[in-house]
């Protein structure tokens, strides 16, 4: 499943994944936290069970 999240980016090749579910963790094989990162909780019935985390591994262009 780690591995479906940075083909939907739009820099696949420079993106990392993190998911921490229930206290496991899950991540793409070199994933290490960088500057360019977006990250949310996720939460089930009320309660925070885990966050997702997505990185670049360099800085991008900003969008216009």
């Amino acid at each position: 499943m780690i591995r479906t999240i940075p083909p939907g980016t739009q820099y696949p090749q420079i993106c990392r994944a993190c998911i921490t579910y229930q206290g496991n963790t899950y991540q793409s094989p070199d994933f290490k936290g960088s500057p360019w990162s977006l990250s949310a909780d996720i939460i089930v019935q009320g309660q925070t069970v885990g966050k997702v985390t997505i990185c670049y591994t360099a800085q991008v262009a900003k969008a216009d």
